[in-house]
């Protein structure tokens, strides 16, 4: 019985048809290689059986609940140390594991010297390192069924050549399923069977009928708030990406609001109702913090790899409510101390508490939008940022009822922009529950 597999007739990637027909099925404790000229096909195959990449077309995928990943290039958040990188991989693929024990691997990688650096300080020699170490980490300590490696051999010197070497040969890796991307002759040799690309396929074998995989346990929302606060209290990402906008807004506000008092009464409250509103809105509607880190050297793909789509769903959305709270909160309340006394009377505590939920609201409904573009082909390019025009509809019903605040003809708190931003949220709620 296969511990996975992957089938597609055609495989496509992004319309292009890369192989006519794909059937990859792998059982447990053997070792498999894929192996072909440059642009055959085997990074493709990797991330779509990982969950990275989507099966366009007929198609179907299984994958056990623990895997470890080594993708071609990176996977990690740069502002990580090398332990809570390892830590992070072999927690989510399960393992049991001591402090003592997690050394004692990095050593035998050669990188146990430089645990508490942060992986951005590494040279691309040990990043790489690193890297393999956390995805063979995941089968030796016996947590993952399957662990995916993509040319894991490049970018290592000869001794880390060598303890790769040794993990596939003595089997360092219990009884995981192993399916590696090469064109390493001596990784070639280490593995039970080979797949050549170059070899066409006539037709797809139809595996047994397997037992559906239990979801993945996702990272409470507990645990993603303390991976926000180690990386921020680290790098002030937050910070320094919020603080400065807020900041010439509320000065813009706060040296607009005594003009505004020369305006007819209905373009007073226009102009009030905006400029209050103003710097809590431009705070909230940033890139969430956590996407930033997670963008950097593929991390995004990581994490939904082998925590699962419900995961990075949470720890975006998560995050990005705790920061746009707590800097909503921050301005407006800095916006009550600034303004001039014939606008104080119209921040009252509840007017102050609907600034900060619709603040927060904006911010999750920004963090749904970056979530549904990860669906895209190119999700971080430039034309994805149009979705971000979606915003203006509850903006504008926003900074409508701000207005209404001002003249008196608001006086509970309104619903109608807040309950269009929470629509947002609950779309992004949708997201990434197609763990595969």
């Amino acid at each position: 019985m296969p511990v996975a597999f992957l089938q597609a007739s055609p495989m496509r990637r992004s319309r292009r048809t890369v192989l006519d027909v794909v059937d990859v099925q792998l059982k447990s404790g053997e070792t498999v290689c894929l192996h072909g000229h440059n642009g055959s096909g085997k990074s493709t195959i990797l991330e779509m059986l990982a969950g990275i990449l989507p099966i366009e077309g007929e198609g179907r995928r299984h994958l056990p609940e623990h895997i470890g990943l080594c993708l071609q290039r990176g996977g990690g958040v740069l502002d990580l140390t090398v332990s809570e990188r390892l830590t992070e991989a072999l927690d989510a693929a399960g393992c049991t594991f001591s402090d003592k024990e997690y050394l004692a691997w990095l050593e035998r990688w050669g990188i146990q010297h430089r645990h508490d650096t942060r992986i951005a300080h590494l040279s691309a020699g040990q990043q790489r390192r690193l890297d393999v170490a956390c995805a063979l980490g995941a089968g030796f300590f016996g947590g993952a069924e399957l662990i995916l490696l993509d040319e894991p051999e490049a970018g290592l010197d000869g001794t880390g050549h060598d303890e790769l070497l040794r993990c596939l040969n003595e089997r360092h890796i219990g009884e995981a399923a192993v399916l590696i991307a090469t064109h390493d002759s001596d990784v070639l040799k280490a593995c039970d069977r080979a797949i050549d690309l170059a070899m066409p396929i006539s037709k797809i074998t139809t595996p047994p009928e397997i037992t559906q995989v239990i979801r993945k346990r996702a990272p409470s929302p507990i645990e993603h708030l303390r991976w926000f606060s180690r990386l921020e209290r680290r790098t002030l990402q937050s910070t320094a990406h919020r603080l400065p906008i807020g900041l010439i807004a509320a000065a813009a506000a706060a040296m607009s609001l005594p003009e505004a008092a020369s305006l007819n009464e209905q373009t007073w409250a226009m102009a009030v109702g905006f400029l209050i509103t103003l710097p809590v809105l431009m705070v909230s509607v940033q890139r969430p913090t956590a996407l930033i880190w997670l963008q950097e050297q593929r991390g995004f793909d990581w994490t939904r790899a082998v925590h699962g789509g419900r995961a990075i769903r949470d720890r975006i959305l998560v995050t990005a409510a705790l920061e746009a709270l707590v800097w909503s909160l921050i301005f407006a309340l800095w916006i009550r101390l600034v303004v001039p006394d014939s606008v104080a009377d119209v921040l009252t505590p509840v007017c102050l508490i609907w600034l900060v939920v619709a603040g927060t609201l904006t911010g999750m409904a920004r963090s749904s939008l970056d979530l549904l573009a990860a669906r895209l082909p190119r999700p971080w390019s430039s034309p994805t940022q149009l979705l971000l025009t979606t915003l203006l509809g509850p903006l504008i019903v926003l900074l409508s009822e701000a207005s209404g605040w001002v003249d008196g003809s608001i006086t509970t708190f309104p619903w109608a922009g807040t309950g269009l931003l929470a629509i947002f949220t609950v779309a992004a709620l949708l997201f990434g529950d197609s763990d595969v």
